[in-house]
This record gives structure tokens, sequence and C-alpha cells, in this order.
């Protein structure tokens, strides 16, 4: 069980809305300091309010939310936070979604979101690795696009060996450096 503050945090997502409801609902739950973010995506980690609440955070506090929406949009970024609390030993009230982690079933509770992210993580690796592989099968390059064509590199090719041009001089012609141009004969099996 926390004994330590109970630090509140607010967000609203456009600049329209209030977040007085918020403050409200955090000042009865006896919040002894409240960080807010006004105007700003629960998508975007980096905000000024959030950081400084996670910063005043010390063992033994508990962060607390109107809902688990205000402090993270995503499941991967929440289990982390949670997973930063447990580790500092923070507690995390999130009064709307009966979430309290200072209680045995609070904690059970961020565990299987914990458990759910992972499994959420593996499925997006093997989708991931398995449209990757089907785009290769049907052709599809990956990286960036080659300097110089394979026209290109009949040309330099052409120039080096027909019309006697050193390597450096070509490679200058088409703007790119000598290991660029080695590489593209490499790449076409030119001389």
């Amino acid at each position: 069980m926390a004994t330590g503050a109970k630090i509140g945090y607010v967000r609203v997502s456009t600049n329209s809305q209030s977040c007085e409801p918020q403050l409200t609902l955090l000042k009865q739950h006896g919040c002894d300091r409240i960080f807010s973010d006004d105007g700003i995506s629960g998508m975007n980690t980096k905000r000024d309010g959030l950081n400084t609440a996670l910063e005043t955070l010390k063992a033994g506090d508990t962060l607390i939310v109107w809902k688990l929406d205000r402090l993270a949009r995503s499941l991967g970024y929440l289990c982390t936070l949670l997973d930063d609390f447990t580790e500092r030993d923070i507690g995390f009230i999130s009064l709307s979604d009966g979430i309290n982690t200072t209680t045995h079933s609070g904690k059970l509770i961020c565990q299987i979101l914990g458990a759910i992210a992972e499994f959420e993580r593996s499925i997006i690796i093997e989708r991931t690795v398995l449209g990757i592989d089907n785009a290769r099968r049907q052709g599809k390059k990956f990286g960036r696009p080659y300097k110089l064509t394979e026209s290109d590199l009949k040309s330099a090719h052409y120039m080096i060996y027909k019309d006697g041009m050193d390597i450096k001089s070509v490679a200058d012609t088409f703007k790119v450096s000598v290991l660029t141009l080695r590489r593209g004969f490499r790449r076409c099996a030119l001389g």
C-alpha cells in the first residue's frame, strides 16, 4: 500500500477542451500535486506535464489519473510506464478504470495488461516478417534506390573500357564516388 504523496496527472487533446472536470476529481481523491498537459495527444510521449510528474514521483508515491487514456494511448507505452512504477515502488490509480496497483488485484490487472502487450508485440513482429517475406517473393526491393541505373552503369563501363577514361573521371561524370561505381559494376556483373 502506497504511503507517500498522491500525484495527479490530467491531459486534454485539444485546447478547446477543459481540464477542470479531471482536476476536480483528482482534488476530491486527495492529490497533493497535479500536473497537466493541454492540447497534446496521448500518442505523444514527450509531454512536459507528464515528464515533470514522472520526475516528481518517489518510492511510496502514487500517480492518479482519471482514465488510462489520459496517461497513454498505446498499450506498449502504458506497460512501459507501469513497469517503471513497479521498479520504483510507485503506485498507480486510474479512477474510471478501477485500476489500483496499490492493491493485489490491481497488480494482477497490470500483469495481465503486460502479458497482452507482449502478445501484441509478438503478433506485430510475426506479421511484419511474413509481410516482408511475401513482398520479397513478389520481387519487392528494400532499402534505398540505387544511385546508378543499369543503363548508367553500362554507359560508365563503356566510357572506361572502350573510351579509355579513368574510373575517377567517370565517377565524377555521374556524380558518384568510385566505390559506388565499382559496387554498381559488381551488382550488374560488369567488369
